[in-house]
């Protein structure tokens, strides 16, 4: 049996009893660690702001006026605030994104067509074990809706409308998604339109059909794009140059990351592991142009691994290529961004491995048979930074502290402050706090109260020292004392500092870098206050 028809089988054969019971056991593996991790996890303010926003707008209405802001698609959203119905425990959002993340990795495991090791490998690699499980954010929709698209494209029996529906639903996690619903679209597409094995020759129902899927694909973007464009008074329209940004560096950052994507290891120091911190960040530019260079080696092993079929070989272009453009042009982004470069290579794979090759012209036919000798192989290779990463990451959250919004929570309670008003210095993380306290916080900035943030035309700036005081004045005159949330990045003024309290730090650098800092102002004492709250406490410093 030649390579070729290896690989056409692997995708239509029917697992053995042997290969369900490693299915088995690697998925009963995945969900008991992501599990334990998730359990440990303290969340992020990035997290608690979707929860807090999608259970406490009051309606479906107002959750699409809260959220325009936000840069993402309503899907999660929508999902959480039908959750919150049921319950408004943060841990029922960790339950329903544990769901979804072992939904996902059951996809994979039991109808992509790889081998059982890059079945495992796939599975144990950092997004789909840790950042789209652990971290509560609607990046897992987008992997579980993608690989359900490529089981339904790829099953014995093509489930066509099945597999539109979940790219539809796929556009809808978020605008990156929405690039991956794009590019895996025409590249069924082409799939329907021109077979592997024969000449182009398209009759007029294919050119009808061509210019359907044209039109479907440009209604679900016009759809998305108005639930992900900021409104025209946004103070936030991203970092990229659409936003102005213009410099080298910043294109040459967008540039690296097909790179980055495979080799999420982030740095180890200050006693933790610094979750988006790459380990290989170029410090200068000269690094900077090496790694954009590696980086195009990156895309060309890409196509070279995807040459089997020239379905995967588009998928893989299309998607990788619109990626980075989004990251140009938008938003650098981070490691969570980057990740849906995984999810297109790991959907172009599995697309190359299905059906018969493509009968591509001598000069590229020749390299095409070289490359499915070799394709297995590469794509073992490029697993394994993953799954270093990911083991990194799993660690280091089951043993260190992601956050600490939950200490300053338990602090809080723990003293009888809680029920003080807040004071958002650092509004975005002091909004994580009042989250899990189930507490409104003030922010200074633009007056704003409430468990959520809605970023509106206020970017997220350190207030000033007159818009502080005038709040705490009038907090005062009918509290007998005000906690101020703020990091050691988004701090106090100085000058505040005389007529303040720092009643807790946080101890250590916790992963996501947010060092917690809280502040007590107390009314002077009279008979309404003769002894302020918390005015006996120490400064204290949290541990986990």
């Amino acid at each position: 049996m030649t390579a070729a028809s290896d690989l056409s089988s692997a995708s239509v054969s029917p697992r053995t009893p042997a290969d369900r019971r490693f299915d088995l056991i690697v998925f009963a593996l995945y969900a008991a660690c992501i599990t334990l991790v998730s359990a440990l996890h303290e969340p992020w303010k990035d997290e608690t702001q979707s929860w807090r926003m999608a259970i406490d707008s009051d309606g479906v209405a107002a959750l699409v006026r809260n959220a325009r802001y936000e840069g993402h698609p309503l899907l999660f959203h929508l999902l959480l605030q039908l959750l919150g119905h049921l319950s408004r425990s943060w841990w029922a959002a960790v339950v329903l994104h544990i769901v979804i993340a072992c939904a996902a990795a059951w996809v994979l495991l039991r109808y992509s067509p790889f081998t059982r090791l890059e079945r495992a490998l796939v599975v144990a690699g950092y997004f789909p074990a840790y950042e789209y499980a652990v971290i509560v954010r609607p990046y897992s929709l987008t992997m579980l809706l993608a690989a359900g698209a490529c089981a339904a494209w790829t099953a014995r029996t093509r489930r066509t409308v099945l597999a539109m529906v979940l790219l539809v639903l796929l556009a809808n996690t978020t605008a990156m998604g929405l690039v991956i619903a794009l590019a895996a679209g025409g590249a069924f597409a082409l799939d329907l339109l021109w077979r592997d094995d024969m000449p182009l020759r398209l009759t007029r129902r294919q050119v009808a059909l061509a210019a359907a899927s044209l039109a479907a694909l440009g209604a679900v973007a016009i759809f998305v794009a108005l639930q992900v464009v900021p409104p025209a008074n946004a103070a936030y329209r991203g970092e990229g140059l659409l936003a102005g940004n213009r410099s080298a560096w910043h294109l040459g950052l967008a540039l690296t990351t097909p790179l980055r994507a495979l080799t999420p290891i982030a740095s180890i120091g200050e006693g933790t592991v610094q979750w988006n911190n790459w380990v290989f960040r170029p410090p200068g530019s000269a690094a900077l142009l090496a790694e954009v260079l590696v980086s195009a080696v990156v895309v060309g092993i890409g196509c070279f691994v995807t040459l089997r079929r020239r379905t995967a070989v588009a998928l893989y272009l299309a998607g990788s290529l619109g990626l980075v453009a989004f990251f140009a042009l938008v938003l650098i982004g981070y490691a969570r961004h980057h990740g849906h470069l995984v999810i297109v290579w790991i959907m172009a794979v599995w697309l190359s491995r299905f059906g018969a090759p493509t009968v591509w012209p001598r000069a590229i036919q020749s390299v095409a048979l070289r490359a499915q000798r070799w394709a297995p192989t590469l794509f073992v290779i490029t697993l394994v930074p993953m799954v270093i990463a990911a083991g990194e990451f799993l660690v280091g959250d089951a043993m260190l502290q992601f956050s600490d919004a939950r200490g300053v929570a338990t602090f809080l309670r723990t003293r009888s402050l809680d029920t003080l008003p807040m004071l958002g210095i650092s509004r975005s993380d002091a909004q994580s706090v009042a989250a899990l306290l189930d507490r409104p916080v003030i922010n200074p900035l633009d007056q704003s109260v409430g468990t959520f943030l809605v970023w509106g035309t206020v970017l997220d700036l350190p207030p000033t020292e007159a818009q502080i005081t005038t709040l705490t004045d009038t907090l005062l005159q009918r509290h007998c004392a005000v906690a101020m949330i703020a990091t050691r990045q988004m701090d106090v003024p100085v000058s505040l500092e005389r007529s303040v309290r720092m009643i807790y730090e946080s101890p250590d650098r916790p992963m996501s870098a947010n060092w917690f800092r809280v502040w007590l102002q107390s009314a002077p004492p009279s008979p309404r206050c003769p002894s302020a709250p918390g005015s006996a406490a120490e400064r204290h410093t949290g541990a986990r």
